[in-house]
């Protein structure tokens, strides 16, 4: 019966690898990419440098992050004439392989019949030279950023990895390829489909209080859609004459824009009394990761601050990067705040009540408000609002500008203060200043969690930011 079995299991591995010859490949092209996604969601396709005028066929292939529903006929091969040449339709050109050996690159090269430009492709996925199946096309083991062509800042950073012939099945994760096609995907940006919250974490969030502390560890311990060695961040810069009137700018080393990028102004929570660039530093890094420019900024807090300073700040800030912003190579014109808790506080009274704010105080293209409080304060905020008399200090029935687009935020397990003051301030906005903004509600988080999942695999909130952004350019 052993017998038996060895002789059945090579009969079975030799029809496995009788190569599909006649029809594995489409003649028109598509993408020759690996069929595990490795690190890259996106997958990685078979590449050739350059692109359009400035294509590189001479130069070596590259295995490159899938450039779905792009300009990618550097990413397009198919079958050539003799159905064991992978041609290049759109450059008439063939694979070639340096030479059949181990760690050989390859190349692309006018089309002929030598063996270096004759392959096989088995059911299994793996591509060998017709002369020698012991050798694999191979994806190396590691991957670098290498930013983004054409300075495309809606798309994530792309990845590449080495392409050479290796010993097949060493590395079958990495040897294992198939065709796709335009239609398997959506373009880099849009394929953002929430992938939900990971069972730990909804436990955190399911115990509570609102502001749970062993939840915020956890999500500051997410794996990014970034790496910080990607960011270039300029610290401490003084945008006003306060302590804490400080902003941190951030920039993608990677890309390369021909034009000026939109700016994301993050303002932190803390109950007006604590916060800083480390609450969530996620937020501008991920903008900037993106090839926007992100900034982080800090504002004045009690004991010295009192009502509207924290607006007031926010204001300062939006002045000093419409003046000094094109520097690291930002939009002036397109500048978009984003507010948490009480950041989301300053920056609502910063885009609703121009009357408190000093004369010329400039506008923005957008603001995003998460999870804020838009009514009179209570007991625990008296300190910051104590030279406030009444409701003077709300949003809520006294706004005065709805000029600002505004994105408007709420998780479903928030505080109930802030929920009431979602519906309260929508309700204002709509019925007497007959003004709707976009609004979220985000659901299987809490009142700081959902912040924190922004540059996280749970592309829910950002996703949400990102189209905000781009319906609003002006």
């Amino acid at each position: 019966m052993k017998s038996y079995k060895n002789i059945l299991s090579i009969i079975l591995s030799a029809l496995f690898l009788i190569p599909l010859l006649a029809k594995s490949g489409p003649q028109d092209g598509a993408f020759l990419r690996t069929a595990q996604i490795l690190d890259e969601p996106r997958g990685y396709c078979l590449d050739i440098a350059g692109f359009g005028e400035t294509i590189r066929t001479e130069a070596a292939l590259r295995f490159h992050t899938c450039k779905y529903k792009e300009l990618n006929t550097d990413q397009y091969f198919g079958l050539g004439s003799s159905d064991q040449q992978i041609y290049v339709p759109a450059y008439d050109i063939c694979l070639h392989a340096t030479s059949i050996s181990e760690g050989s690159e390859l190349f692309t090269q006018p089309c002929s019949s030598i063996d270096n430009q004759i392959w096989d492709i088995f059911p299994n996925g793996f591509i060998s030279p017709a002369s020698n199946h012991n050798l694999c096309i191979t994806a190396g083991a590691e991957s670098r950023n290498v930013g983004t062509s054409g300075g495309d800042w809606l798309i994530d950073n792309y990845r590449a990895r080495s392409a050479t012939l290796e010993i097949c099945e060493n590395n079958s994760d990495f040897q294992e390829l198939r065709w796709g096609y335009d239609a398997e995907q959506e373009r880099s940006f849009t394929n953002t489909i929430r992938l939900g919250v990971p069972d730990d974490i909804q436990d955190l969030i399911n115990e509570g209080p609102p502001m749970n502390r062993p939840l915020n560890d956890v999500l500051q311990g997410l794996e990014r859609t970034y790496t910080p060695d990607e960011l270039e961040i300029t610290e401490n810069i003084a945008y006003g004459p306060k302590e804490r009137n400080l902003l941190n700018v951030y920039r993608d080393l990677y890309r390369t824009n021909r034009e000026p990028v939109p700016v994301v102004i993050y303002f932190h929570g803390g109950g007006f009394a604590r916060g800083g660039f480390e609450t969530a530093p996620n937020v501008p890094a991920y903008f900037a990761s993106l090839g926007m420019v992100g900034v982080n900024a800090t504002y004045s807090l009690i004991p010295e601050a009192r009502w509207p300073d924290g607006a007031v700040d926010v204001g300062a800030a939006v002045s000093w990067v419409r003046e000094n912003i094109s520097e690291y190579g930002g939009d002036p014109e397109q500048i978009y705040v984003i507010g948490s808790s009480a950041g989301a506080h300053n920056v609502a009274t910063y885009v609703f009540r121009p009357d408190v704010l000093p004369i010329g105080t400039p506008e923005v293209a957008g603001a995003i408000l998460i999870s804020g409080i838009y009514s009179s304060p209570p007991g625990d905020e008296l300190l910051y609002f104590s030279d406030t008399i009444g409701d003077e200090a709300a949003i809520i029935n006294n706004i005065k500008r709805t000029s600002i687009p505004t994105l408007i935020a709420i998780a479903d397990n928030d505080i109930p203060r802030a929920t009431n003051d979602f519906t309260s301030i929508i309700h204002d906005l709509n019925i007497n200043h007959g003004h709707m903004p976009s609004l979220i509600l985000v659901q299987g988080h809490n009142h700081t969690s959902y912040t924190r999942t922004i540059g996280t695999a749970d592309k829910y909130m950002s996703a949400e930011i990102l189209d905000f952004i781009l319906n609003n350019r002006n």
